[in-house]
């Protein structure tokens, strides 16, 4: 599973991101979804930091990454494990 998400410039700042991206997971997590990709381009620092925040960890650093638009922007890749993961069996 990959996640993007995108957050309007009047919810920003004031923690809707990371409770958002906290929400998703752990719903995506319960439906059976085992590890979930996160990207982002290198620029959003904010972005990174609630990633990093929920625990995801780094897999990919400063690679290319065709949008759906057709630009390609230099991104940063997470993954954001199950707690269980090891544990269990995929669906």
């Amino acid at each position: 599973m990959t996640l993007g998400w995108w957050l309007g410039p009047t919810a920003r700042g004031r923690g809707y991101g990371r409770e958002s991206l906290e929400a998703v997971l752990a719903t995506l997590h319960a439906i059976g979804f085992l590890a979930i990709e996160i990207g982002t381009s290198l620029d959003n620092v904010r972005a990174r930091r609630q990633i990093e925040a929920v625990g995801a960890v780094l897999v990919e650093d400063d690679i290319a990454h065709l949008l759906p638009n057709g630009t390609t922007v230099r991104g940063r890749w997470y993954r954001h494990d199950h707690p269980l993961a090891g544990t269990l069996s995929p669906p």
